[in-house]
């Protein structure tokens, strides 16, 4: 007869292992902050910043490592009107940014036309859509941001990513598989699998928006901007990083420790912690103006590991010759954008 036992009997022996996993990421981690550090400093990024930026856009892989090719081929766009506010009349985009992947978004053409008039990426995040950031369905966190930019002269446009609510299309959910509730993780595992990621696919959208929107007359070169609130600001700092051509960013509630927040899988990419965290990325905007903030009652990122990565990102910007273009805060609030116009204002005053 087969010996048997209660589960819990081999509990301890499991608890040890796990602990020790966490042990050993947690003293790989300090061997990797040395590595980092040595790959890259305030120094060496004001010297070689192309070349880092190249790097980065390697972590992130396929296809933004072939951003060129792809933007180099015609690109099919349609546009339907949708809405009009007293200061734009607004727009449905579908532009084929690869063969057959239509991304879509809102356009708000600016009713005013001025010369060097400013662009503004305006970038939603997890569980929203340019929907909600237009607080088309009701108001948001986003606290009336695209309209605040629009009102002081910008033409923007409000990408759609692959981030919606199940609730907001729930005859949807047959249609994806195996993960019904992890469209998004399905699809960076298997870009992942080919070499690339979900982040790549969508830097590479939002960097040919621009273009397009460059090329069409409506973008002017020296007065191009991007904002976005967490998942958006997540892009928001990585596009910045990769696309030399935006002039200036301002990011709210996401810029962060991430050994503290290291539960986001796309958010995480292979070797990543020996070249770059947020710091170094950041390294990669400057001296490009960069605003960046943080609800001090955000339930998802906490003020003190938000502070210290900051603080982190300062000598880099000293190295750049550009400490005055780097400002962070924490404002009173959540996880949200600030109502209050310090954040627009350092970005439209950049643009200008």
């Amino acid at each position: 007869m087969a010996y048997t036992e209660e589960k819990s009997a081999s509990l301890k022996y499991r608890d040890e292992y796990y602990k020790g996993i966490n042990s050993i990421i947690e003293e790989r981690r300090k061997e990797v902050d040395s590595i980092r550090a040595e790959y890259i400093n305030p120094e060496k990024a004001a010297a070689n910043r192309e070349l880092y930026r190249k790097e980065l856009i390697k972590l992130f892989g396929w296809p933004l490592t072939e951003y060129d090719n792809f933007a180099a081929q015609p690109m099919k766009v349609k546009t339907e009107k949708r809405f009009e506010t007293d200061d734009a009349e607004v727009y449905s985009v579908q532009l084929e940014v690869m063969p057959e992947l239509w991304f879509y978004g809102l356009y708000y053409e600016n009713k005013k036309k001025t010369d060097g008039q400013p662009f503004v990426i305006v970038q939603h995040g997890g569980a929203g859509g340019p929907e909600t950031l237009a607080e088309m369905w009701g108001p948001s966190n986003y606290s009336l941001i695209a309209d605040r930019i629009v009102k002081r002269g910008a033409n923007a446009f409000l990408p759609g990513l692959l981030l919606w609510a199940k609730e907001d299309a729930p005859e949807w959910i047959d249609k994806f598989r195996p993960f019904e509730k992890d469209e998004r993780d399905y699809a960076d595992f298997r870009l992942r699998q080919v070499g690339g990621s979900i982040t790549a696919v969508e830097i590479l959208a939002i960097r040919r928006v621009i273009k397009y929107y460059i090329e069409k007359g409506v973008a002017s070169v020296g007065h191009i901007g991007m904002t976005g609130l967490s998942y958006g600001g997540f892009y928001t700092l990585m596009t910045t990083a990769c696309e030399p051509i935006i002039d200036a960013a301002y990011i709210s509630c996401q810029f962060s420790d991430r050994y503290t927040y290291d539960q986001w899988p796309d958010w995480i990419f292979d070797g990543a912690a020996l070249k770059f965290l947020d710091a170094e990325i950041a390294a990669l905007i400057a001296p490009r103006p960069l605003f960046i903030e943080e609800g001090d009652e955000d339930d998802f990122f906490k003020t003190e590991p938000f502070i210290s990565e900051c603080r982190r990102a300062e000598p880099f910007y000293a190295a750049a010759g550009a400490a005055e273009k780097l400002k962070y805060r924490s404002f009173r609030g959540g996880h949200q954008f600030a109502t209050d116009d310090d954040g627009v204002e350092f970005l439209m005053n950049n643009l200008k």
